[in-house]
């Protein structure tokens, strides 16, 4: 195992477990009911983590609690979730480079790693690449972000950072001699032309396509910094001591507190209007764009999550103590293990596949259904008070677990089939429209707000003007009859017009 130079986040896992050993024992030696103690145990995730127990150059690789300073003494191996997808059994794919710190996949078919040995490994959709040393000799590499499979940069210890332009890697260059002994933790591109680089010592620098900017100190006092840029004019950062930093049109805005004194491991922005922040203690934390959300809990028996986010507001984490969770939109999963050795990075090239890596130099596949589509409903209206049965047409109808109008969860709802489902509309308070949204255990539905999807609550339609009437025998100008059975299918006959 390397000791000399490792990514600042690795440095708090040790420290975090070390003063928990020391603190389980302290208590263990005052208290005398073993009830005590236990509440003591599980009362643990909430105490602050003071930086000042770090050694200024003290460097491992992640190391899970023993059962002495487990978080609970009373946790049980996680149960899988019900659903579709699937996590493979680990994969060697880097069995020598002193474990892999990051991987980052732009689409389903194409992944970059790099490892703490300075290697970077290829994935092509079907298999990876053998090791390559790119960072240099005694670089480590700690983070790696790709905008496309034509480029990627990574970054690592010493303030070094490398670009990759699709066929081979540039000479090794120092950006950030300021980033002391922790080097540059994390990096961000969401284009060719634009990358954020984090470091230990609480800054950031940028890469304009051509060279990087001077470090500038955004974050005085922090370190072991993440940091996502969906965009090239927006960045969110998180750092150890709970706090998170705006990047927005060329400038940083000051750090505030979501989730004071504890440490935020990773970050996953997929716009301006959604990010999901994950904690050492299995907490997590939604942006929409405006306010952060109150933490809850992703991973009650895990530690030090990341986290990857796809569209449909759909996320992945994984925990180093191996499990892995789900968020689709709504909430999330139980907690499902899925590797024994240490996940240190995750990322999800489409909605439907995600790679994981490990300290053990191990790639994890995970497949998952697509979002359910949701094509029209019928009827289109009803009262404020509820109780209106609801057809839903689309697709992808598997493994459903919510149905909601606007905010507001279906009464009731049931899956007739792949392309059906009845939903029983919630009473609410005043007339509105909303759009209606499909959930299953992978993302959710994209809710549009159209007459595809959009639900009249109390709002009369416009009367029929009376008359005169005439009546006629019924004719038939055209089948509209789908072999489906669905009125209104295919592209030509819709609600829509």
């Amino acid at each position: 195992m390397n000791t000399v130079m490792m990514p600042y986040r690795m440095i708090r896992r040790i420290v975090v477990a070390i003063a928990y050993a020391a603190i389980i024992l302290l208590v263990s030696a005052v208290l005398v009911t073993p009830n005590v103690l236990q509440n003591t145990v599980s009362d643990a995730r909430s105490w602050p983590i003071s930086t000042n127990l770090v050694a200024s150059h003290m460097h491992l690789m992640p190391v899970a609690p023993s059962s002495s300073t487990a978080l609970s003494s009373s946790a049980e191996s996680p149960t899988p979730a019900a659903s579709s997808a699937s996590w493979s059994s680990p994969v060697s794919i880097d069995p020598t480079g002193n474990g892999i710190t990051s991987v980052s996949c732009p689409i389903a078919t194409f992944c970059m790693a790099v490892d703490n040995d300075g290697n970077a490994l290829t994935y092509n959709g079907s298999g990876w690449s053998p090791p390559l040393l790119v960072g240099g000799s005694g670089v480590h590499l700690y983070s790696v972000s790709c905008a496309s499979s034509s480029f990627c940069m990574a970054v690592g210890s010493g303030g070094y950072a490398v670009s990759y332009n699709g066929s081979t890697w540039s000479t090794p260059s120092q950006v950030d001699a300021n980033s002391g002994s922790f080097g540059i933790t994390s990096v961000s591109c969401p284009s060719a032309s634009f990358c954020m680089a984090v470091d230990g010592n609480g800054n950031a620098l940028y890469w304009n396509g051509a060279s990087w900017s001077q470090p500038v100190t955004i974050d005085p006092g922090s370190g072991g910094m993440s940091v996502s840029c969906p965009t090239t004019t927006f960045c969110m950062a998180v750092d150890d001591n709970g706090n998170a930093l705006t990047y927005l049109a060329g400038t940083w805005g000051m750090s505030h507190a979501i989730l004071s004194g504890q440490i935020l491991s990773s970050i996953a922005c997929t716009s301006p209007g959604f990010c999901m922040a994950v904690s050492y203690f299995g907490e997590a934390l939604a942006f929409n764009g405006v306010s952060w959300s109150a933490p809850t809990e992703a991973d009650s028996t895990g530690y030090n999550l990341y986290v990857s986010c796809r569209p449909s507001y759909s996320c992945v984490a994984v925990s180093s103590s191996g499990n892995a969770v789900l968020y689709n939109g709504t909430s999330w999963s139980s907690p499902v293990s899925m590797d024994s050795s240490s996940p240190t990075s995750l990322s999800c090239g489409s909605t439907q596949s995600c790679v994981a890596v490990d300290a053990a130099g191990d790639a994890i596949y995970y497949s998952a259904p697509a979002p359910p589509v949701l094509d029209y409903i019928s009827p289109s209206s009803g009262s404020i008070s509820g109780g209106t049965t609801v057809n839903i047409y689309g697709s992808g109808f598997s493994s459903i677990e919510g149905v909601k109008f606007g905010s507001y969860s279906a009464s009731s709802f049931k899956v007739v089939s792949q392309d059906l489902i009845e939903a029983t509309s919630p009473g609410i308070a005043s007339p509105q429209n909303v759009a209606i949204s499909v959930s299953n255990t992978n993302a959710t539905s994209s809710p549009q707000m159209t007459c595809r999807d959009s639900f009249s609550y109390g709002i009369t339609p416009p009367s029929v003007p009376q008359g005169n009437y005439v009546p006629i025998s019924p004719v038939r100008i055209a089948d509209t009859r789908p072999s489906s059975g669905k009125p209104y299918s295919g592209d030509t006959l819709s609600p829509c017009g």
